[in-house]
C-alpha cells in the first residue's frame, strides 16, 4: 500500500512550484530574468510544503477556528507569504487584519526556525518594548509547554539568565531576541560569534503615530539604517496594515516600488538595490472581489460588511482589503454618478468604444504575475438629448491570445452595431495595435460587418489624459451604470489611478472611448477633431 506521505510526481511538484513562484516574483523580477532553476524552485516548494505541514502538527491551536473549534486550512495567500520568507531577505507583508499575517511571521515561522535551527538568532520586533515582549513571550511559552514540539525536539529551556523574556537561548544554542525602536546598540547585536539572521518586524506603529510624518519617517529610517544593517546577509520582514495615509507601511511600500523599478543593468546599482529592496506580498488592489486569498478564518461575509453604501465604509474596505491609502479628499475622482437601465430606455444614443490591448501571444502562456496588464474595453453612450455621457459598457480579462482579444472586439462591436450603426472603435496606434487592428477589420469583414476603426495617437502622461476628466465625473456630466461588476472596477481604478499598484487598463480604455466622445459632434456624424482636447470645457 502506498504511504499517504508519498510526495506528488516531480512533473507536478515542478508545475506547482512554477505557479508559486510567478505569485512571488514582481516586474522587476522578470525584467531581468532573475529566475532561479528547476532545483531551487523544488527546494523552496518543497519547504513551503513542509513548513505547513509542520505548522499543523506542532501549531495546529492556532489554526483552528475560535468559535467552532475546527481546523482551518491555509490559503493560495498563505502559500506565497511562506514562499516570500524563504526566497527573499526582504518581505513586506501588508494583509488585512484578521488573515493571520502575524500567526504566520511572529509565531508559527519563527518557531519553526528555532525548532528546526534554520536561524542561529532571531529577532522580533515591534514599536514598543511591551509588544516586542509579548511576541518574544508567546515562542517562550511554546518551547516550554507545548507537549509536542518537547516530544520531538526536547527540553530547550536553559537557566534563568538565558531564558528571559526579552532574551533567550535554547538548549541548543539557538538565540531569539526582542527589539523595539529607540533600543540602544541594536547596530553590532551578536551573541559570542553569531549576528542576527531573521528579523521579524510587526506592530510597528498606532494609528494615532501614523498620523505624525515625522514619526513615520523616523521609523522608516529606524528600519532602512538599523534593522537592514544588522547582518549583510541577514533576512528582514515587516508585517502590517495600512492605517493612515502616508505612515510607516504606505513609505515602506513606496520605497519598494521605487526601489523594484531601478533598472538593475546600471553597473554595479543591481546588488545594491537588490539588498535594500524589499519585496510586498498583497493583495492585488483592483481584483474584482478578494474572495480567492480569502481563508476561512475571515469569512467572505465578513469582508463584505466592510462594503456599504456609504462612501466612509467603502473607504474602509478599499484601505483594510486593498490597502489603497488615499483620502476622499486627495483624489481626482471623488464623486460618482449613477444611472439604471430605464434611464436609457428609448434613448438616443451614439456609442464609442476604446480599446486597451496586451501584448498577445499566439498560445495562451502564463499571464498571471501580478503585474500583468488586462485587456480591457470600455464603451461610451453619448446621449443626444440629455447630452450626458453613460458608460455604457466595461469588460476585462487578463489570459487572452490574439485571437481572443480580435473576438472580444468582434463580439462586442456587433452588439453595440445593433444600437448604433455609427458606433466605431478607438485603439491606439503602436506597432501590435496596428497588427490588431487589420485583423479586426479582416475578421469583421468575414463576418459581412464593416466597423470603423480609428487610429489613436496620443501624446503627454497617461495619467494626466485621464484625470483630465475629474471634473466631468466629480460634476454628474459622467455617468456610470449601477451594480456593474466591471464597472465597479473601473470606478475603482479612477479613485486610485495616481497609486501605481493598481491597473489602469479599464481607466485607459474609458479615456479612449471618452475622447472618442468629445471629438464628436452630438447631432450625429463625424465632427472636426478638437486637437488638444480639454473634457473641462465641455459644453455639456
Amino acid at each position: 500500500m502506498a504511504s499517504s506521505n508519498r510526495r506528488p510526481p516531480r512533473d507536478k511538484r515542478i508545475q506547482n512550484a512554477i505557479g508559486l513562484f510567478l505569485a512571488v516574483i514582481d516586474f522587476a523580477d522578470q525584467k531581468h530574468d532573475r529566475v532561479p532553476d528547476i532545483g531551487e524552485l523544488l527546494e523552496v516548494y518543497d519547504e513551503v510544503v513542509k513548513i505547513e505541514g509542520w505548522a499543523k502538527k506542532y501549531c495546529g491551536h492556532y489554526l483552528r477556528d475560535q468559535k467552532s473549534g475546527n481546523e482551518v486550512p491555509f490559503a493560495p495567500i498563505h502559500h506565497v507569504v511562506f514562499a516570500a520568507l524563504l526566497f527573499y531577505k526582504r518581505d513586506l507583508v501588508v494583509l488585512p487584519r484578521g488573515w493571520a499575517k502575524s500567526t504566520i511571521c511572529t509565531v508559527i515561522f519563527p518557531l519553526y526556525l528555532t525548532c528546526e535551527k534554520r536561524s542561529r538568532y532571531t529577532m522580533i520586533g515591534s514599536y514598543v518594548r511591551a509588544n516586542a515582549l509579548k511576541m518574544v513571550y508567546t515562542l517562550r511559552t511554546e518551547l516550554e509547554t507545548n507537549e509536542a514540539i518537547r516530544r520531538d525536539y526536547g527540553d530547550l529551556r536553559t537557566e534563568a539568565g538565558k531564558w528571559t523574556d526579552e532574551f533567550f537561548v535554547t538548549s541548543d544554542g539557538i538565540v531569539v531576541e526582542a527589539i523595539y525602536q529607540g533600543m540602544g546598540g541594536l547596530r553590532g547585536s551578536h551573541y559570542i560569534n553569531v549576528r542576527p539572521e531573521y528579523v521579524f518586524l510587526d506592530d510597528i506603529q498606532t494609528k494615532e503615530e501614523g498620523r505624525n510624518p515625522e514619526r513615520c519617517a523616523e521609523l522608516v529610517e529606524w528600519i532602512y539604517d538599523e534593522v537592514c544593517k544588522l547582518y549583510a546577509d541577514g533576512h528582514v520582514i515587516v508585517v502590517g496594515t495600512i492605517l493612515e495615509d502616508g505612515d510607516a507601511i504606505c513609505q515602506l511600500i513606496e520605497s519598494a516600488e521605487l526601489l523594484r523599478d531601478v533598472d538593475g543593468a546600471l553597473a554595479g546599482a543591481e546588488t545594491a538595490v537588490e539588498s535594500l529592496r524589499f519585496r510586498l506580498v498583497m493583495i492585488e488592489a483592483c481584483d474584482a472581489e478578494v474572495s480567492h486569498t480569502n481563508w476561512p478564518g475571515n469569512p467572505l461575509y465578513t469582508v463584505e460588511k466592510l462594503r456599504a453604501s456609504r462612501e466612509e465604509n467603502e473607504s474602509s474596505f478599499d484601505k483594510e482589503m486593498r490597502h489603497l491609502p488615499r483620502s476622499r479628499k486627495s483624489r481626482d475622482f471623488h464623486t460618482f454618478h449613477y444611472y439604471d437601465d430605464a434611464e436609457l430606455t428609448g434613448a438616443n444614443l451614439r456609442l464609442f468604444n476604446g480599446v486597451d490591448l496586451i501584448p498577445g501571444e499566439n498560445d495562451l502562456v502564463q499571464r498571471r504575475g501580478k503585474d500583468t496588464d488586462y485587456y480591457a474595453s470600455v464603451t461610451v453612450a453619448k446621449g443626444l438629448v440629455t447630452k450626458l455621457l453613460y458608460v455604457y459598457d466595461a469588460f476585462r480579462e487578463r489570459e487572452c491570445t490574439k485571437a481572443q482579444m480580435v473576438g472580444y472586439t468582434l463580439d462586442r462591436y456587433a452588439r453595440f452595431f445593433a444600437i448604433d450603426p455609427l458606433v466605431r472603435v478607438r485603439i491606439e496606434a503602436n506597432v501590435f495595435q496596428v497588427w490588431f487592428a487589420e485583423t479586426f477589420l479582416e475578421a469583421a469583414h468575414e463576418r459581412g460587418m464593416y466597423p470603423g476603426v480609428d487610429p489613436d495617437v496620443v501624446k503627454g502622461d497617461k495619467i494626466d489624459r485621464i484625470t483630465a476628466w475629474d471634473t466631468a465625473v466629480n460634476t454628474g456630466k459622467v455617468k456610470f451604470r449601477r451594480n456593474d461588476p466591471a464597472q465597479e472596477i473601473l470606478i475603482l481604478e479612477l479613485k486610485h489611478v495616481r497609486n501605481r499598484r493598481v491597473h489602469d487598463d479599464l481607466a485607459d480604455a474609458w479615456e479612449k472611448a471618452m475622447r472618442a466622445a468629445r471629438q464628436v459632434h452630438v447631432g450625429g456624424g463625424e465632427g472636426a477633431a478638437v486637437g488638444d482636447y480639454k473634457p473641462r470645457a465641455m459644453g455639456f
